[in-house]
């Protein structure tokens, strides 16, 4: 999944329980969902602060990410 100029994706096989406090932020910040997917929210969150993804996301390893060139 990418974000919305496919810049940044996400391949993710996992749950996030917690993705609609996170969504709602993003989306606060302008981001525009293009499904309900919670997977959508880790593209964002990634191009916001990698830190933020750590803590919010229970330790998520950075290799999950991959920008396209």
């Amino acid at each position: 999944m990418g974000n919305e100029d496919e810049s940044a994706v996400v391949v993710f096989n996992g749950e996030i329980y917690n993705h609609l406090i996170s969504r709602k932020d993003l989306e606060a910040k302008g981001h525009v969902f293009r499904t309900r997917c919670d997977t959508e929210v880790l593209v964002y969150l990634y191009e916001g602060d990698l830190s933020e993804i750590l803590l919010n996301q229970r330790g998520l390893a950075k290799d999950i990410f991959k920008k396209r060139k």
